[in-house]
């Protein structure tokens, strides 16, 4: 806000809009109620004694008195310059935001109403990075005052489906851990899950704590920067090969079984061969049903009858 030390101009009750106009010239064309709604009474309060021709302030009382407004109070020193700067300095600013948006969050699949709305909050605010990303989910996610529902379900389904919560998902699930919609939601936005802080770095931490007491054996590993998807990459291998599947079948999440890999805490995991040797004697992993089994029982037959003279 531009303070004078004493002004003489206009003393009619609107004298103080020539002053907004100067100090906010990208809202000049606003109506009295539309700056009292955005900027708040005790900001034209200001400006009237700005512009009171029969009292003098000093800038420094003017801005003590600007200080204690709603407004100053409630925005944020890049919010106070943007609402500051020219209509073309504005224009650029929100240019700019709205080409971050688009370029980094097109899955979200925002409306052109979102998108300009949310065009104005970034630009507004300067952010950028992880400011950036955290108002954009949070914008994904917003609710009505005191709305049990989403304001867009559409929006914060993609955000839930996008690429950012993928990385996030598929980082936590290679410790075995499934994160829930919420603590994602939470993790995207900066916001809280059951009166905790959350974010990316903290699910991976708690993920990483469960690992080690689920897996006892692989804690070592796990300290070590191994994961359990890491770990369990050569059993899969070795599974997949020995029971004739596909390694997306072989799921230690999906089927605990799985996990026996890993052994015990006491144990340590099964060497390779040691796998291999389970995969075969244990009935629930099927091998007897594969074909590499069938004609080892076919070889054994042949062997016994030959033995016995029954074949040549």
């Amino acid at each position: 806000m531009a303070a004078k030390k004493k002004a003489k101009v206009n003393t009619t009750v609107d004298a103080w809009i020539e002053q907004f106009r100067k100090d906010y010239p990208a809202y000049s064309d606003w109506t009295t109620q539309s700056v009292i709604d955005y900027f708040g009474q005790d900001v034209i309060d200001v400006l009237m004694k700005t512009v009171d021709p029969n009292v003098e302030y000093s800038d420094e009382e003017l801005l003590t008195l600007f200080k204690q407004t709603r407004y100053y109070n409630q925005t944020t020193g890049k919010q106070q310059e943007f609402d500051k700067a020219r209509p073309a300095v504005q224009a650029d600013l929100l240019s700019n935001a709205r080409r971050a948006i688009i370029s980094e969050y097109a899955d979200l699949n925002l409306a052109e109403s979102d998108l300009v709305d949310l065009s104005r909050q970034v630009a507004r605010s300067g952010l950028t990075g992880s400011g950036l990303k955290q108002a954009v989910y949070q914008y994904a996610f917003r609710r009505p005052s005191a709305a049990p529902g989403l304001t867009a379900p559409e929006t914060a389904k993609n955000a839930l489906q996008g690429a950012d919560a993928d990385e996030i998902r598929n980082s936590l699930r290679a410790y075995g851990y499934k994160v829930s919609d919420a603590e994602l939601q939470a993790a995207l936005t900066g916001g809280m899950f059951n009166g905790v802080a959350v974010s990316k770095d903290q699910l991976l931490q708690k993920a990483q704590r469960i690992a080690k007491v689920q897996y006892g054996a692989l804690a070592d590993a796990i300290d070590a920067g191994a994961s359990v998807d890491d770990v369990f990459y050569n059993y899969k291998q070795y599974a997949a090969q020995t029971l004739g599947l596909d390694p997306s079948q072989v799921d230690y999440m999906r089927d605990p079984k799985w996990a026996e890999a890993f052994g015990t805490k006491e144990t340590g995991p099964l060497s390779l061969s040691e796998w291999v040797t389970k995969l075969k004697s244990d009935s629930r992993f099927g091998w007897q049903y594969t074909a590499d089994a069938n004609k080892q029982a076919e070889d054994v037959a042949m062997s016994i009858a030959r033995a016995f003279g029954k074949v040549q």
